[in-house]
Order: structure tokens, then C-alpha cells, then sequence
């Protein structure tokens, strides 16, 4: 027998004295009974088709005989050749003698107890088989297995007293009720039994219709436990697949499992779960999730509008695990201690479902930043939001609820899924005598506070959000150590913007004086900042004052004189070492970098209030200055660039160097700066770069924003003959001094965007003077000197003279 599974094909088969066995092993399932003995004679025509999946085999006018038993009737099977093939047979048998049956069907296909029963009560007889159809798959799924009494009535038949299998479940008792109906036999059931947690699980994920449910099923792990359930299952008896979940009930018993959403195991599960209408109601269930309790209660709807009904989530444990739940990396475990408690209400859809809770902390002693509250006094942590997805949490708002203030914040946080905090917090006016004693206040005694802040950040590391608003302070009383009396009518307003924090207003009374600051930080880079802060006879003399950037070290003392109703006097001495120039370019408001490298310096500076046009006018002092191993980068603003672009270099040193793109490199630019009433000046500004040598010398004025610098640029190093091709340069001759490669310009105007002007070599004829004199006397006499003036003269053969460089300026 052949057939072409490329098409239909038709062809009558036969066998004689097939053993059954044999046959049985073939068609499967496996293992094959011992018992089941016999040949089989089978006729029947069969036709075999492509199907919608593998192919189909139908079986007609089959006639088959085992051990005197004739079976006549038809089968199809579909799905061959693929994982879960499906059967129907249809058939109907002749007369056969009960012990006959018997011995022909194999005792593991039926109950133990049957033969026994037959036997005890004399039953005997014949049995014939009118019309019957098995359907079923390969596919195994829970497999009922039970004995109980059986009573016959018209028109139904009721089952008491069950017991067996279903499944993995232990039947300890049910009923079942089968009435004949016109539409074809209706089965209700009833089964009560205890399951492992594994196996309920599996069932539970495979029948519930809640997705938000179905999901949490999903992600369970190492079930532990057991459960008593009761089963409903109802529906025709006559159709495939016709018997469904109807509902139940189920009663955990020390369940104990792990989820992939949650870090620690959750154990002593416990409590009811009713299951009627495709609806899941949670009752009194409660466990542990690691050290903290959690009770569990409401409803959760079927379908796929399901909703959550009348639920509620509360929990109370360990303050310290609590926090360890957030797996929060910048939040400290020693922060927090005592016991924390929460109630959760979950309404509204179960795909994005509503949440409103609190944190109550009364029971927690805290310890955060200014924040170093004990056991007892109340506090509560109230917010709302929604879960969108399964993994995550979005706040919407967020209240600190203390006894008599209450500190909101709004918009959006984050949790799972990616940390997001967007949020506005503004308190409104609050008095600073309704603030809890916990709440560190830095002497301030009296007054009100206000805040109005925008927080935003994309990591759980608060150090790393964005800050922006303001905070404001009015009739502040407040007591300073080291202070004889009060600081009294204390006002002050912060802004706080995008790394800058601007003191528009600070003012107070002390000891008789009236004083008043304003100030700007911009980007502060320092850490560990400490001061010793001492106010003694109307002098603020704040001391060591010393704190690490993020590459250096910075230190210095402020001294003020507060004399009574007069403006004050101050005195500022500094040093620091190992700051980036480009830590330090961002305190102030320059919005291009125009530089690299490592910054030392060192000075002092002095001022006072008296002058009507400000602070300004009245600096003086001196500074020391010195950068190495850096960059100047393109700022077409700035005079150096300026200077660079005049002289065309980007273009004469491309594909040598890309001036344009990497800056001009330098290994040293030192200055010794001079503060005389605002202006300030230097005379030996030196720039040495592999490329040119760059000298000035010159003054800025503060107070009007003007620069004032000659500039002298000569060429070095190994591409010194080929730039003093550029026609800008030229030989600067002072006395017997040999010339030097030399182009000179002035810079003049604003310090961001000064007028830089090329002074040609002829306009030195009668020789230099001034600014420009001194910065090529810095060229000649500091600086390496141009090859030219080391090597002979071409042309006359005398050397130059033997010209050593001087020492860089001295540096702190």
C-alpha cells in the first residue's frame, strides 16, 4: 500500500492477525499495557489529503475483530505529522459477555475496584456498544479519574460522593450532575481537593481571563505549598472542548515562591481566592515578602475590559527592607530604621490601573540629609499615580503630610522600567515655627519660608537631578555659633537655575550693623567644602576655608569688616591646585570654552562698598597665574583665535595640524596679574606652544569691560621655516639685537569679543615703545628663542647673541 501525500489519494487496506500489541506500540500512546493480548483482524478504505496543517487520514467503513469483539464504524484523524494531532472515532460493537470485555481491556484503563464490585454483587451479562464518539489530541492536559455512587433518574445522572484524580489534584469530595438534554448530554461538576502550588499555578495561568492577573501568574518561580480548591466545570458533553472552567474557590496554605518583579521570596501565602464569572476576589489573603507583612483584598474582573474592584494592598515591616526594595543605590540602608507601614487602593483598569496610597512613618526613626527624625512624631508620605506597565510605577503627585504643614510635589516619578523624575514642588508661605524640631534648620529660630523648585533627572541618584526655581526667607530671627546675639530682619531670596544659584538678596541686622550680599555660583564643582565661621566686634572672618574639585584642590580666607551703618571692607586670600581650566570657565557666565588644561593660582584680593558705581572700582590686589598641557580652542570671539585667524594658520598648517578641530596646543601660559583700583594689569602674559610663541602685555579694565593688549606672536619649533613664509611676519631690529620673526597686534574693546588689529613691521621704524616694547622684550628675553637666532647667519655669517631664557614666573 502506497500513497501520494502531494494529493488526495484513496486506497482500501487490510490486515489479518495483526498482533495488537504490535499495533499499539505503533499508533501509540506509550507505554503499552501488558495486558492488552490479541490479534486483530481490520478492514477499512482509507483516504489521505494535504490539511490545513500536516495531513488528514479519514477512515471509512471500518470493520474490525478482536477476541470475538466486532467493531464497525469510521474515523478521522487530522494534524498528522505535526506536535498535536486530533482523532474523532465513531463505532458501534456487538453483543460481548461482561467477563469477556474484561479480560480484552486492560485493567490500568479502568478502576481498580470495578472487577471487585462486578464480582461481589454477581454482575454479569452482555454488552453492547449502540453508537459512540471519542474525540481527543495527543495534546495531555488534567485527566479526571474518580469513582463515586451513581443514581439514575429520568432524564439525568447524579454522581455523589466523588473521589480520585483530576489532574495533579487529590479529589477528596464533589458531585456531578449529567441531564439529557434535546441538545445532547450537559455535565456539572463539582471537585474539592488538595494540589501542590506548582501545579495550581500552572492551572490557574491556563484558565483566568484577567491579562493583569494572567501576567502576575507568569512571573512565579519556585512554588512551594499546597492548596485546597474547589472546581465548577460545566458544558455539553457532546461537543469538543465543550467542558469549561465555571469557576471556585482556592484556600493557600504556606505558599512560599519567588517572582521575577520582586527581590525578595514571598513566604506564608495564605488566605482565600474566589473565582466565579471570570472574576478573581482576593479575600483576607496575607504573606511576607521578605521581613514585611502584606495583606492582600478585593477584586480583579475578567475579560478584556477587566477592572479592579474595591482593592487594597497594606504592608508593614522592616524600614531598612522596605527601602532595599526600591534598589536604590543612593539612599543608604543605615538611613532608615524602626518599622514602616503603607496602604495601597488599586482602581480602574488593569492595564493601566490607578493607585493612591501613604507611607506612614511614625513608627521610623530617619536619618537623610537635613532630615534626623526619632520614633513617634508623625509624619506620612501620601501620593497618586497610575501602573502602565506591568514592571513600573508613575507618580503623579507626591505630599509630605506633617502635623501642621504640608509639603506637595507634582507631575511625574518613575519607578521600574527606567527611573524619571519631573516634578514641581512649591510649599507657599510656610511659618519656620510649624516645622518639626527634626527638620535641621541652621540656627533659624523664626520667619517664613517659601519654595517654588522644578526637579528633574533621568537616574535614581539625586545628586544628579536639575534644580530650577527659587526660596525665599522673610523676617528671619536666627542664632549663629560663635555669634553674641541674633541675626535679626533676616531676608533672603535664592534663584536657583540650571547649575547657578544666584543670591539676589541676603540682608540682616547684627550686633547694629546692617548687611546685605548678593552673589552668583555658577557650576560648582567643589566637594568636602569646609570653614571655620567666626563673628566677633563686627568682623565676619571666615577661615580655612578649604574644599576638593573634581581635579584639584582648592583654599583660602575671607575676612569682612562690618563697621556700624557704613559699607563693608573685605579681604580675600586664595590658592588653588590641579583645577581644570574648564571647571573653573564654568563658575562664570561664559557660554563658549574657550580652553584646556591644568590651572594653578594664587593671590589676594581686597574691595570695599564705599563706591557709588559698586565693588568694582574698589578691587585691589595681585594674582599669580599658570596653565599647563592644554588647548586653545576655536572661539572666533576671542583675541587669541582672532589673532590665529589673521594670520591664515588653519590653511597654512592644514594636513600638519587641524587647528580648527583640535585648537592650538600650549604647554605653559603664565602671568603675573596686578589689581589696581579695578584694572588689571600685566606685563608678561606668556603663551608657549610647540606651534608659536605668543607674548602680551597690557591691562583690562573690570569696572568698564575694556582690554587694552599688545600682542607680539613669533614662530617655533619644527614648522617655525615654514610659517615664517606668512607675510605678516616680519624682523623686528632693536640696537645690536638680532631680529626676530616677529607679527604684532593689538587687541582693544569688550574681554568676550575684543577688536584685534595687525600693526605692520613698518610702523616700527623709528622703533617700539609702550606696550608693544615690553611684550617683545617678554618674546626675547623669557621665552625659547625662534631657530634663526641660534644657528649662523646665512647671509653674513655672524651669530647672534647667546640669549638664555629666563626663568617662568614664580608660581604659588
Amino acid at each position: 500500500m502506497a500513497f501520494d501525500l502531494s494529493s488526495r489519494s484513496t486506497s482500501s487496506v487490510g490486515c489479518s492477525d495483526l498482533n495488537i500489541r504490535d499495533a499499539a506500540d505503533f499508533l501509540g500512546p506509550r507505554p503499552v499495557s501488558e495486558h492488552l493480548q490479541g490479534a486483530l483482524n481490520l478492514k477499512s478504505t482509507v483516504r489521505v489529503m494535504p490539511g490545513v496543517s500536516g495531513y488528514d487520514m479519514v477512515l471509512s467503513d471500518m470493520i474490525a475483530h478482536l477476541n470475538n469483539i466486532t467493531l464497525r464504524g469510521k474515523a478521522n484523524l487530522a494534524g498528522l505529522l505535526t506536535p498535536q494531532p486530533t482523532f474523532a472515532v465513531t463505532f458501534s460493537s456487538s453483543l460481548v459477555a461482561l467477563p469477556q470485555l474484561l479480560k480484552t481491556i486492560p485493567p490500568d484503563w479502568i478502576h481498580p475496584q470495578l472487577p471487585a464490585l462486578l464480582a461481589d454483587r454477581q454482575i454479569d451479562g452482555k454488552v453492547q456498544v449502540v453508537n459512540a464518539t471519542l474525540t481527543g489530541s495527543a495534546t495531555r492536559g488534567p485527566q479526571l479519574s474518580t469513582i463515586g455512587e451513581l443514581v439514575v433518574e429520568t432524564g439525568r445522572v447524579r454522581i455523589a460522593k466523588v473521589s480520585g484524580m483530576y489532574g495533579a489534584m487529590q479529589i477528596t469530595g464533589g458531585k456531578a450532575e449529567v441531564s439529557f438534554l434535546d441538545a445532547g448530554p450537559w455535565l456539572e461538576l463539582e471537585i474539592t481537593g488538595e494540589t501542590a502550588a506548582a501545579q495550581l499555578i500552572e492551572f490557574l495561568a491556563r484558565t483566568l481571563k484577567a491579562e493583569r492577573v494572567t501576567q502576575l501568574l507568569a512571573g512565579i518561580r519556585d512554588a512551594e505549598g499546597t492548596a485546597q480548591s474547589t472546581f465548577r466545570l460545566v458544558g455539553p458533553l457532546n461537543q469538543p472542548g465543550g467542558i469549561t472552567f465555571a469557576g471556585g474557590e482556592i484556600t493557600a496554605r504556606q505558599v512560599s515562591f519567588t517572582h521575577v518583579n520582586v527581590p525578595e521570596r514571598v513566604t506564608g501565602l495564605q488566605g482565600r481566592f474566589v473565582l466565579a464569572d471570570g472574576a478573581t476576589q482576593f479575600d483576607q489573603v496575607t504573606g511576607h515578602l521578605g521581613g514585611t507583612a502584606v495583606q492582600v483584598h478585593g477584586t480583579v474582573t475578567g475579560g478584556p475590559q477587566s477592572q479592579y474592584q474595591d482593592f487594597g494592598i497594606r504592608t508593614r515591616g522592616d524600614a531598612a527592607q522596605m527601602v532595599r526594595l526600591f534598589r536604590s543605590s543612593v539612599i543608604e540602608q543605615s538611613a532608615f530604621e524602626g518599622v514602616l507601614s503603607s496602604t495601597i487602593a488599586v482602581s480602574g483598569s488593569t492595564a493601566r490601573p490607578h493607585l493612591q496610597g501613604s507611607v506612614v512613618l511614625d513608627e521610623a526613626k530617619i536619618a537623610l540629609g537635613v532630615i534626623a527624625k526619632p520614633v513617634g512624631p508623625r509624619a506620612t508620605v501620601e501620593f497618586e499615580g497610575v501602573m502602565p506597565q506591568s514592571a513600573s510605577i508613575k507618580l503623579h503627585r507626591i505630599e509630605l503630610v506633617l502635623p501642621s504643614v504640608t509639603i506637595p510635589a507634582k507631575g511625574t516619578m518613575q519607578f521600574g522600567n527606567g527611573f524619571l523624575i519631573d516634578m514641581a514642588v512649591a510649599t507657599g508661605t510656610l511659618s519656620v515655627l510649624n516645622l518639626p524640631e527634626w527638620l535641621a534648620k541652621g540656627g533659624l529660630e523664626a520667619g517664613n519660608i517659601e519654595v517654588s523648585l522644578d526637579v528633574k533627572g533621568k537616574e535614581p541618584d539625586w545628586k544628579t537631578w536639575r534644580v530650577t526655581g527659587w526660596m525665599g526667607l522673610t523676617n528671619g530671627l536666627m542664632l549663629v555659633k560663635g555669634i553674641d546675639g541674633h541675626l535679626q530682619d533676616f531676608y533672603a531670596r535664592v534663584k536657583v537655575a540650571r547649575n547657578e544659584v544666584e543670591l539676589k538678596q541676603l540682608s540682616f541686622k547684627v550686633q547694629g550693623s546692617d548687611v546685605a550680599i548678593e552673589a552668583t555660583v555658577r557650576n560648582w564643582m567643589a566637594k568636602s567644602l569646609a570653614a571655620r565661621i567666626n563673628i566677633q566686634d563686627g568682623v565676619l572672618d571666615i577661615d580655612r576655608l578649604s574644599g576638593e574639585s573634581t581635579h584639584g584642590h582648592v583654599a583660602g580666607r575671607l575676612v569682612v569688616q562690618l563697621p556700624p551703618k557704613a559699607p563693608a571692607d573685605f579681604d580675600l586670600s586664595f590658592r588653588a591646585t590641579g583645577v581644570e581650566f574648564e571647571d573653573l570657565l564654568r563658575l562664570t557666565k561664559a557660554q563658549v570654552h574657550s580652553a584646556s588644561g591644568e590651572i594653578r593660582f594664587s593671590g589676594v584680593l581686597r574691595g570695599h562698598g564705599r563706591n557709588p558705581h559698586g565693588v568694582y572700582p574698589s578691587l585691589n590686589g595681585k594674582v599669580e597665574l599658570l596653565l599647563e598641557n592644554g588647548r586653545i580652542l576655536k572661539t572666533n570671539e576671542r583675541a587669541v583665535w582672532k589673532i590665529i585667524s589673521l594670520l591664515n594658520l588653519p590653511a597654512v598648517l592644514q594636513g600638519k595640524v587641524d587647528l580648527e578641530k583640535e585648537g592650538l596646543p600650549y604647554n605653559r601660559i603664565s602671568s603675573t596679574v596686578a589689581i589696581q583700583d579695578g584694572m588689571f594689569q600685566t606685563e608678561n602674559l606668556i603663551i608657549d606652544s610647540p606651534i608659536l610663541k605668543i607674548t602680551a602685555a597690557g591691562n583690562y579694565d573690570l569696572p568698564t569691560d575694556q582690554l587694552d593688549l599688545a600682542v607680539a606672536v613669533s614662530p617655533f619649533g619644527s614648522y617655525s621655516q615654514f610659517l615664517k613664509t606668512i607675510p605678516l611676519f616680519g624682523r623686528i631690529v632693536a640696537g645690536d639685537r638680532k631680529g626676530i620673526a616677529t607679527a604684532m597686534f593689538t587687541a582693544k574693546g569688550a574681554l568676550e569679543d575684543p577688536e584685534v588689529t595687525y600693526l605692520p613691521v613698518k610702523s616700527f621704524a623709528s622703533g617700539l615703545s609702550g606696550l608693544a616694547q615690553l611684550a617683545v622684550d617678554v618674546l626675547t628675553n623669557t621665552l625659547t628663542l625662534p631657530i634663526d637666532l641660534v644657528t649662523p647667519d646665512e647671509e653674513s655669517g655672524v651669530r647672534p647673541r647667546d640669549l638664555t631664557p629666563s626663568t617662568a614666573p614664580a608660581v604659588p
